[in-house]
C-alpha cells in the first residue's frame, strides 16, 4: 500500500518501498520500428514470476486487474527509471489478452540522449524493458493453495489489481530469456507462465523441482558454466538485489541457495535498521549494499538529524492508525468534504470505492478477497479495519454539519452549563450583597446579607440512527457516510437552539411560581408596534423597556441593579424594520416638527445601541413581539450532560440492518435563569 512500510500480510511481513513503487524488467522490445517513424513495439508487463525479497510475485493481467490510465494520459518512456531522463513518450498503450502481456507503442524523442539509446535499441545492444508499477491490492496464496483466478499456485502473490507508472528501457535485465527479437509467439509466457518459486530454505528450486546438488546441469545452462568456463554462480555481493531472480530450467545447486539465503538476512537486516531508526533503507536493499555500508549511513544520517538533548517521549501513530487516518481522509475528499491536512497516503486511496476499501483492509489482516462480494463485505464489517474508518468519516461528517450550521442562540445564550446525570437539578441563584458601608475612623466593618433564590431544569437526549448497509457498500452509496451524518449534524445544532428558544418563548413558571414576563417581575410592558414608519411609538417602546431593566432590583428589593440592555432579539417578520431603525441616525417622517427640535432635532437616541438577534422560532409563536436581553449569563443557560456540547456518534454492527448502524444523539436542557435581565413587548 502507497505510504506505508511494513504491510500486513497474513504471517508474512512485507516490506513496501514507502514510495509504493515496484520496477521489474520482465519484458523485451520485440518488433523494431522504421528509421522515419522512431516508433517501436514493445512488451513490459507479463504473468511471469518475480522473486521480491525472498517471496513470489505474480502480476495478473486478467480483465481490469491493470490500470493505463496513467500510461494512457500521461505516459513517459524513460532511461532506467531515471525521472530525470525522459527519452520518449508513449503512444498507444493496451492489454493482449492472448498472451496476458502489456504492450505499448512508444516513440523516442530526437535530442541526443534520447537517439543515442534509440541507435542502440535498432542496433540490438539495448533489448530489455523494465515497468515501473504500484499495486492497489494483494491477494496473498498460501503453500498449496491456488489464486481465485486459479492460474498461480502458493505460496505467492499475487497483485490483483495494480498501476503502470512508466515504462523505461533498462541496460541490465533481471529475466534475460526475454528481449530484442525473444520469440514473441510464446516467449517468456511459454516458459515461465504458472510457475511456482517455493521458499528456498525448503530445497526446492525456482522451477518447483527439487533442488539436486548432485547434478550439474548441461554446459551454458543455467546454474552451469558458460561458454567461456566462468561459473555464472556469482557471490551475492556480485548480483544486485533486483536481478537476482535465477532463470527457470534447472533446479538451482547449494551456492544458489546460499547466496539467496544471505540476500534474505541482508535485506531483514537492513529492514530491522530502517524500522529501528525510523530511516527508509529501500535504496540500499535495491542496490546491494554491504550491511556495514548500510550501518555506517544509518549512523551518519543519525548524526545530521538527531541530537543529543532531553525531549519530552511522545506516542506516535502506528502503522494501523496511519492507515486508517489515510482512509479516512480519502473518503472524505471523494465525499466532497474539506481536509485542510490529508494524512499521508491519503491521495493514493482517494480513488478507492467502498467495496475497495473493504478488499484494502481485509488484505492487510491476511484474510482472504475476491468471491462474493456481499459475504467479503460482511467479513471486512467485523474482522477489520472497515468498522473504524466508516464510522470516522461519518463521525467528521458529522460535526462538519454541526460545524456550518448557523444559529442564533450562540451569539446571546449561555452555552456553560453541566450536568452529570438525567435528574432534575436545583439550584440556588445567589442574588446581590448590600451596599458597602462607609466606615467612620476606628469604626467596624458591618456584615451584609445576600438574597437568595432558587431555579430548576434537567436536560433531555435526542437522537437519531441511520445505518450504512452492505449492498451500499457495492453500490458505493459513499452520500450514506458524508450526506446524511453532516445534515444530521446540522439538526442537531438545530435542536439545541429550539431547546434554548423554547426556555424562554413558552413563558415558564420561574423559582417564585410566577411566569417568566409578568407584571409582577416588571418585565412586561404594554403592547406597541415595532414600526420604521410609527417611529416615535417604537421609540417610546424601546425607551420603556430600557428603562425597566435597568430599574430592576436585587431580592430583597432595597438596590437598584442598573442592568444594560445589550440585545435585541426579533422575529423575522420584524428583522427588516428592526434593521434600519438601529441604521437610522435620525427620525425620518418628523425631522422638523417643533416637538422633536425642542428635543433633540429628531436624533434616534437607539441607533447601533443592541446587537440585533432574528429568529424564525420567534414567529413561530407571535410574529409581533419583540425582546430585549441582557449579556450573557444572566437570561437563558443551556446544559449539557459532562459539558459534551456536540453530538456525539455511536457504533453498532448491525442486526436488523445487513450492515452497520450509527446512532447520533445530543444531551441538552435549557432554562430561564433570571427574569431581570429580559424585557418583553408582545406588539400590536
Amino acid at each position: 500500500m502507497t505510504g506505508f512500510r511494513g504491510e500486513r500480510a497474513g504471517t508474512c511481513y512485507r516490506d513496501v518501498p514507502v514510495d509504493g513503487t515496484y520496477y521489474r524488467e520482465i519484458a523485451g522490445v520485440e518488433t523494431k520500428g522504421t528509421e522515419s517513424s522512431r516508433t517501436v513495439e514493445l512488451s513490459f508487463s507479463s504473468e511471469s514470476p518475480v522473486s521480491r525479497w525472498g517471496e513470489v510475485e505474480y502480476l495478473s493481467h486478467d480483465q481490469g486487474a491493470v490500470d493505463l490510465k496513467r500510461l494512457e494520459e500521461m505516459g513517459v518512456l524513460l532511461w532506467n527509471h531515471k525521472s530525470d531522463v525522459p527519452i520518449g513518450s508513449i503512444e498507444k498503450v493496451w492489454i493482449d489478452e492472448s498472451s496476458r502481456k502489456g504492450r505499448a507503442l512508444v516513440r523516442f524523442d530526437d535530442d541526443e540522449e534520447s537517439d543515442r539509446i534509440y541507435r542502440k535499441v535498432l542496433a540490438g545492444s539495448l533489448k530489455s524493458v523494465s515497468v515501473g508499477y504500484r499495486v492497489e491490492n494483494w491477494e496473498k496464496v498460501p503453500a498449496g493453495g491456488t489464486s481465485s483466478n486459479g492460474r498461480f499456485a502458493g505460496p505467492c502473490y499475487v497483485g490483483t489489481r495494480w498501476e503502470g507508472l512508466e515504462i523505461s528501457i533498462v541496460s541490465v535485465p533481471a529475466d534475460p530469456s526475454v528481449g530484442v527479437n525473444r520469440n514473441t509467439e510464446g516467449g517468456d509466457d511459454d516458459v515461465k507462465r504458472d510457475v511456482t518459486l517455493p521458499e528456498p530454505e525448503n530445497g526446492v528450486g525456482n522451477n518447483g523441482a527439487a533442488a539436486n546438488p548432485e547434478k550439474t546441469p548441461p554446459e551454458g545452462e543455467p546454474g552451469g558454466r558458460s561458454a567461456d568456463g566462468g561459473n555464472q554462480n556469482r557471490s551475492t555481493n556480485d548480483i544486485p538485489p533486483s536481478h537476482r531472480n535465477f532463470p527457470v530450467g534447472g533446479a538451482p545447486d547449494s551456492n544458489v541457495l546460499q547466496i539467496l539465503r544471505a540476500e534474505r538476512e541482508r535485506v531483514s537486516e537492513i529492514q530491522e535498521m530502517g524500522r529501528s531508526f525510523d530511516i527508509d533503507l529501500g535504496e540500499f536493499i535495491r542496490s546491494g549494499a554491504e550491511l556495514d555500508t548500510v550501518r555506517a549511513e544509518v549512523m551518519k544520517k543519525l548524526k545530521e538529524t538527531r541530537q543529543a538533548i532531553s525531549v519530552p517521549g511522545r506516542v506516535t501513530e502506528d502503522e494501523k492508525e496511519k492507515f486508517r487516518s489515510a482512509a479516512r481522509d480519502a473518503l472524505l475528499i471523494r465525499g466532497g468534504l474539506p481536509v485542510e491536512e490529508p494524512a499521508a497516503g491519503s491521495m493514493d486511496l482517494r480513488g478507492y470505492r467502498l467495496e475497495r476499501m473493504a478488499e484494502e483492509c481485509l488484505t492487510r489482516m491476511g484474510e482472504r478477497v475476491g468471491g462474493n462480494p456481499m459475504e467479503m463485505i460482511g467479513r471486512a464489517l467485523t474482522t477489520s479495519d472497515l468498522p473504524v474508518i466508516l464510522g470516522s468519516v461519518a463521525n467528521v461528517s458529522l460535526m462538519e454539519g454541526w460545524g456550518v450550521q448557523e444559529e442564533s442562540y450562540l451569539k446571546w445564550m449561555d452555552d456553560s452549563g453541566v450536568v452529570t446525570d438525567f435528574k432534575e437539578h436545583t439550584g440556588a441563584r445567589a442574588g446581590e450583597v448590600d451596599d458597602l458601608l462607609p466606615l467612620p475612623e476606628s469604626g467596624e466593618y458591618k456584615s451584609g446579607s445576600m438574597g437568595e433564590e432558587s431555579e430548576a431544569w434537567k436536560i433531555g437526549t435526542f437522537g437519531r440512527v441511520f445505518s450504512i448497509s452492505r449492498q451500499s457498500i457495492v453500490n458505493d452509496a459513499l452520500g450514506v457516510l458524508t450526506d446524511i451524518p453532516r445534515k444530521m449534524g446540522e439538526a442537531a445544532r438545530r435542536k439545541v437552539a429550539d431547546v434554548g428558544y423554547q426556555a424562554f418563548l413558552d413563558n415558564p413558571k420561574m423559582g417564585d411560581k410566577k411566569d417568566l414576563f409578568c407584571t409582577h417581575h416588571g418585565n412586561l410592558q404594554p403592547a406597541a408596534a415595532f414600526s420604521f414608519t410609527d417611529f416615535e411609538a417604537t421609540l417610546t417602546a424601546l425607551s420603556l423597556m430600557v428603562q425597566a431593566m435597568k430599574r430592576q432590583t436585587d431580592l430583597s428589593g432595597k438596590r437598584r441593579l442598573n442592568i444594560i440592555p445589550k440585545f435585541l432579539v426579533v422575529p423575522v417578520a420584524l428583522e427588516l424594520a428592526a434593521r434600519r431603525f438601529l441604521k437610522q441616525t435620525e427620525t425620518p417622517l418628523s425631522v422638523d416638527t417643533a416637538a422633536n427640535k425642542a428635543n433633540g432635532g429628531g436624533a434616534n437616541p437607539y441607533a447601533g445601541a443592541f446587537e440585533l438577534v432574528s429568529d424564525p422560532r420567534l414567529d413561530d409563536v407571535s410574529e409581533t413581539a419583540f425582546y430585549m436581553a441582557a449579556e450573557k449569563g444572566k437570561t437563558v443557560k443551556l446544559f449539557f450532560l459532562s459539558g459534551i456540547k456536540e453530538p456525539y456518534l455511536e457504533q453498532q454492527q448491525g442486526w436488523n440492518v445487513d450492515g452497520t448502524s450509527y446512532k447520533v444523539r445530543i444531551d441538552v436542557g435549557a432554562k430561564a435563569m433570571d427574569w431581570r435581565g429580559f424585557q418583553k413587548n408582545p406588539g400590536a
